[in-house]
């Protein structure tokens, strides 16, 4: 009787490792397809814009791309290329690139919940994709608009990585490390330029995603999201009723609630 039900006990065993390196397995090759995916995205951009033809990089990181032609240049392939990402995923409205981090994915807008673990295939992916709030507008003309991502730090795997890269934000040494720290949106009216302003930890149910608001409002708002910045990220002026942002939300993978918000104002493009 004993060793019958070591024999239960072993089996049991053995089901649950098994069942635990299977889901590890899965964890593991989805994110290395969602990586295989977004490198083909990359290239498609890369390839439209037609980088040393119409494009310089930078020195302070790989990604960035500052027009060496004529802007009406640069508007026109910004279009072009979502036209041509829009052949893979019809609900593609932006494509993202934070200076120096290797932040460059396609940005979709749908439901809040659709692209949470759907690839731009449309089918499972524990990376998710990149996706507007669903209270935005689509075009980046809202005094607000938020950009969600999953942060997907593991340290054996890179690849995929999304919004985790924005860990740096909170460094005091990366921030200090430039004189500011750029984030560019390339949209069907050319290529809107963002300069950060805020990084900081916060949790779900903090109002840092207010989408409109009146302008004195808006002003005492922006101030108020600016002061909760780790680090001082010297924008070098104030606020103003007029200017437009973005803010990245992704979950700081140490609570349940806790969120990181980084936040972006608008220095180029309408």
């Amino acid at each position: 009787m004993k060793k019958k039900l070591l024999s239960v006990i072993q089996i049991i065993l053995i089901l649950i490792i098994a069942y635990s390196l299977y889901n590890i397995g899965s964890y593991y090759y989805s994110r290395y397809n969602s990586g295989k995916e977004f490198d083909q995205v990359r290239d498609i951009v890369k390839e439209t814009i037609n980088y040393e033809e119409n494009f310089i990089e930078t020195p302070s990181g790989s990604g960035t791309v500052t027009a060496a032609g004529p802007s009406e240049n640069e508007a026109e392939l910004a279009r072009k290329s979502l036209e041509e990402l829009r052949k893979i995923n019809e609900d593609i409205v932006a494509y993202i690139v934070v200076e120096g981090l290797g932040i460059e994915y396609p940005v979709v807008y749908k439901d809040n919940e659709y692209y949470l673990r759907r690839n731009l295939q449309k089918k499972y992916s524990v990376a998710g994709t990149l996706f507007v709030e669903e209270l935005n507008k689509p075009d980046f003309t809202d005094m607000n608009t938020i950009i969600y991502g999953h942060n997907m730090s593991n340290a054996l795997v890179k690849s995929s990585a999304m919004f985790e890269p924005l860990i740096e934000f909170v460094d005091r040494d990366y921030v200090n490390s430039k004189d500011s720290h750029i984030i560019q949106i390339f949209t069907e009216e050319g290529i809107k330029r963002y300069e950060v302003f805020s990084a900081y930890f916060t949790d779900a149910y903090y109002d840092y995603r207010t989408i409109n608001m009146p302008g004195d409002d808006w002003v005492a708002y922006a101030n108020k999201i600016k002061s909760n910045s780790k680090y001082d990220f010297k924008l070098g002026r104030e606020i103003n009723e007029n200017d437009k942002i973005i803010t990245l939300s992704t979950c700081d993978n140490v609570t349940h609630d806790g969120r990181m918000a980084v936040h972006a104002v608008l220095i180029d493009g309408e």
